[in-house]
């Protein structure tokens, strides 16, 4: 028991460290990407202002009138300068020469002012003290604040251009797969004109061997019609000269319902038409 108890308190003060690990870990990471993705930029608006307010207050300034011209100075410095590197990426000649003349000019005043606020001593002879460490502190904000307007800007333009890929990047897929549409729709449209076209075809072939057989049901047509006729025709004067050979009929009124003139033709083809019935060849009587 004893050593089952030791084994669970030394697994949780295991686990404790763990934690303790984990969370400053946690802590450790979260600093360095705050300190990564800080922005400068406030805090060195707020001292460069302070300094201004500090000089131009020790001309006497009253604190208001102070602190607004440091701050539009301030503001005024960083975004001139941050209005030339944008007209760097876009402009040429003039256009872009006068936006970073007046980014340097803004530099050099809040040059002027950081070093009145080091170098300036009204209690000294000299006024104003020469020594190069004063020229050394002035130098980190006015220089800064470029810098950081540079940097900003650039992530700014990295930012835009990359959103502006992805936007282009999103049109060009969906382009993509409209063509893709449009090509499988394609297909299916030729496939589907092709087994229209074989439809035709066999339709078509149909259409032909129902004319023909059309064609000859008619010319068939017509020699069953010349053949009823010619039946006819016959049947009538068979049964003419069958009517002539019983009696029943003189040769004269035979030859006047077959269409003959002389009744002779009535006698010939009546001895004709007993030949081909029994074989006799016996005339019959006028």
């Amino acid at each position: 028991m004893l050593q089952e108890k030791n084994v669970e308190n030394d697994s949780r003060l295991l686990k404790f460290a763990n934690d303790v690990v984990r969370t400053v870990l946690a802590i450790v990471n979260g600093f360095v990407l705050w300190f990564e993705s800080f922005n400068p930029v406030i805090p060195g608006v707020l001292v460069s202002g302070w300094h201004y307010i500090g000089i131009l207050n020790r001309f006497e300034d009253s604190i208001i009138v102070a602190v607004a011209v440091g701050l539009f100075v301030d503001l005024l410095h960083y975004h001139t300068v941050r209005y030339a590197v944008v007209s760097g990426q876009n402009k040429k000649g003039w256009a872009l020469g006068v936006p970073i003349a007046v980014a340097v000019l803004t530099t050099v005043v809040s040059y002027a002012f950081h070093w009145l606020f080091y170098a300036y001593d009204p209690t000294s002879e000299t006024v104003y003290n020469f020594a190069i460490i004063n020229f050394l502190l002035a130098a980190p904000l006015p220089l800064g604040i470029p810098v950081l307007a540079w940097q900003a800007e650039n992530k700014l333009m990295r930012k835009k251009v990359t959103r502006s890929r992805k936007f282009w990047h999103a049109r060009i897929r969906q382009v993509l797969n409209i063509a893709r549409v449009l090509q499988t729709q394609t297909k299916t449209a030729q496939t589907d004109r092709k087994l229209m076209q074989n439809k035709y075809k066999s339709m078509q072939g149909k259409l032909n061997r129902q004319q023909t057989k059309i064609a000859t049901l008619q010319t068939t047509n017509k020699e069953l019609q010349e053949i009823n006729k010619a039946w006819q025709k016959l049947d009538t004067e068979t049964q003419t000269l069958a009517r002539f050979k019983a009696g029943l009929i003189s040769a004269t009124h035979a030859a006047n319902i077959i269409g003959v003139k002389d009744t002779r033709t009535i006698h010939t083809r009546a001895e004709k038409l007993a030949t081909a019935t029994n074989g006799s060849t016996k005339k019959i009587p006028t």
